[in-house]
């Protein structure tokens, strides 16, 4: 049986901002004590599920924005690794004007925020004020190798909302906090299942959005899901689930597609695992190992879990990774995929030139000034790691990265770098991208894309797209505002009708496994592709058509990391 939920919490005071007002008032305001100095600013007061939250004016002309709305109840205490409850009634009008603490978790080798854990807080933007009805909504959920992360946007991220839809951002779980099973947790489950917590967590963001939007001008019959990196799996995922049957009409998957060779879908027992050996570094007993972590400061579980992931790594596992629990996630998304089974909704799905790139355990990646000889053993090592139960497969790998003679796939296009970013973007996400594209034209329209774009200290990098799309601040440039504008108007009118195809664009053909047709947002702007690197990812796409997903459990084989730029 789930635990009670939790009391309303203290709605959090509003911040103060200056107030063009007169001395007088001033005066009678500190007269009146400094309960009347944190007045609420002034912005519209909508009713949502658990009580009355009030906006403010986005910068700039019209809009308002909504943050650090709760949509859950806090999962502290007892409710720790437990899926998402419902959030408690509140009294009084929550000041929804600043982002609440996100979910992002320190760890070793990377900051991504403080630990927190009452965190389950969503943000709203809306184009006009009083809400027009039927906007399409776009829910944006943030990546950062899941380690939860925050829905905060970065500044002039609102112009994409000013394009006509109303925009939505979540907190969601991450890490051990979030994603960790144990045979206790299973055996309290009402569903047999345990971990995954997250995709709980985003599930009920848009159930949130399916009865409550609709108050802030947004459609709740049309939202598109939209994600990168981590986010991007996490859609995969979603869109893998019958939990969201009829909550998401259309997906944007950016770098993170289902079928990515370094991205595990572990099993139950596996996501066990992960919770086993926490509560061995943590010295939790032998029974009522998960009551004794719920006694823990949340602080005491992210700060064991570097030595929890060296300890599962030593017994070839993998640490606080997503996986099928049974139930929210019943089976591994390159199955669903590959059986035509996901959700049929319109997808774009893409990634960037120099994206991340995968290399394997016990291959060492050459080094910048590596010779020619270097970098070919290189790849013949992770070739024959890859490839190596199918030598067909391995065959056609070392023809295509020019390591059996000519005719290869070897690209000379400078946004692709030379062999070493070649061979691990196509791994980690180029050919995982273009088969995902491949199998879902079955099932619905789908549009591939790749982004190259070269601006001054900017190179297609993971995520570099991102800026485009959201219009941030630093495009000071002409060149860049127009390409984030043809960016901006593609995603919105795909949000809006399922087709980013528009008046005043260039045409972005639909894929289709026959034709391979593409587009890739250059630096003059988007051009149409057809069969971008087909001969390297032949036989990636063959390996996972034999075994729809055969690296389930086997992720160990892979190290994940930056994107290589040489």
């Amino acid at each position: 049986m789930l635990a009670p939920r939790h009391k309303a919490h203290a709605v959090k005071p509003p911040h103060p901002r200056l107030l063009d007002r007169s001395a007088l008032v001033a005066g009678l305001c500190l007269a009146m004590g400094s309960a009347a100095l944190a007045q609420a600013p002034e912005g519209p007061v909508v009713t949502v599920g658990g009580g009355q939250v009030q906006g403010r004016a986005m910068p700039g002309p019209g809009g308002v924005v909504f943050k650090g709305i709760p949509y859950a109840a806090p999962p502290v205490g007892d409710l720790r690794w437990r899926e998402t409850q419902p959030v408690a009634p509140w009294t009084g009008v929550l000041q929804a004007a600043d982002y609440r603490t996100g979910c992002g978790q320190t760890i070793s080798g990377g900051d991504t925020g403080p630990v927190a854990e009452d965190c389950l807080y969503l943000n709203v933007w809306t184009p006009q004020w009083p809400a027009a009805a039927k906007k399409p909504v776009i829910l944006w959920i943030n990546g950062g190798e899941l380690f939860g992360g925050s829905g905060a946007l970065k500044p002039g991220s609102e112009s994409l909302a000013r394009r006509g839809v109303v925009l939505v951002s979540a907190n969601y779980r991450g890490t051990l906090l979030g994603m960790m099973g144990h045979p206790e947790l299973t055996a309290e489950s009402p569903h047999h299942s345990s971990a995954n917590y997250m995709f709980y967590d985003e599930v009920a963001v848009l159930q949130w959005i399916h009865d409550n939007i609709a108050k802030f001008g947004g459609d709740p019959a049309n939202v598109t899901v939209f994600g990168q990196s981590g986010g991007a799996h996490v859609i995969s995922m979603l869109l893998a689930t019958p939990r969201t049957k009829g909550l998401i009409q259309h997906a944007i998957i950016d770098s993170g597609a289902p079928m990515q060779g370094p991205r595990p879908y572990l099993h139950l027992s596996e996501l066990e695992q992960i919770g086993q050996v926490t509560a061995e570094v943590l010295h939790a007993p032998s029974k009522d190992a998960i009551k004794y972590l719920r006694s823990l400061p949340a602080a005491d579980i992210v700060a064991a879990m570097p030595a929890v992931r060296a300890k599962l790594l030593e017994m070839n596992g993998e640490a606080y990774d997503e996986g099928t629990d049974g139930y929210v996630i019943p089976h591994p998304p390159g199955e669903v995929w590959s059986k035509h089974k996901e959700a049929p909704v319109p997808l774009i799905i893409g990634s960037a030139a120099q994206d991340t790139a995968a290399t394997i355990k016990g291959a060492t990646v050459p080094g910048p000034n590596a010779s020619p000889q270097e970098v070919q053993a290189w790849e013949k090592q992770i070739l024959q790691l890859f490839y190596g139960k199918d030598p067909d497969l391995l065959k056609k790998a070392m023809q295509a990265y020019g390591l059996r003679g000519q005719p290869n796939a070897v690209s000379t296009y400078p946004p692709y770098l030379g062999p070493v970013q070649q061979l691990g973007t196509d791994l980690d996400h180029r050919c995982g991208a273009q088969m995902s594209a491949a199998l879902h034209s079955a099932v619905a329209p789908t549009w591939l894309f790749e982004f190259s774009r070269t601006a001054p200290g900017q190179k297609p990098t993971h995520g570099s797209e991102l800026r485009y799309v959201f219009g941030y601040d630093d495009l000071q440039d002409d060149a860049s505002r127009k390409q984030s504008d043809i960016m901006q108007t593609y995603w919105v009118n795909f949000a809006t009708t399922g087709d980013p195809n528009g008046p005043g664009l260039p045409t972005w053909p639909r894929y289709t496994a026959k034709a391979k047709r593409s587009v890739e947002f250059a630096d003059d702007g988007p051009i149409q592709r057809a069969a971008v690197r087909a001969q390297a990812c032949a036989p990636y796409i063959e390996k996972y058509a034999r075994e729809p997903h055969p690296l389930t459990g086997g992720a160990e084989t892979f190290v994940r990391g930056p994107g290589v730029t040489r």
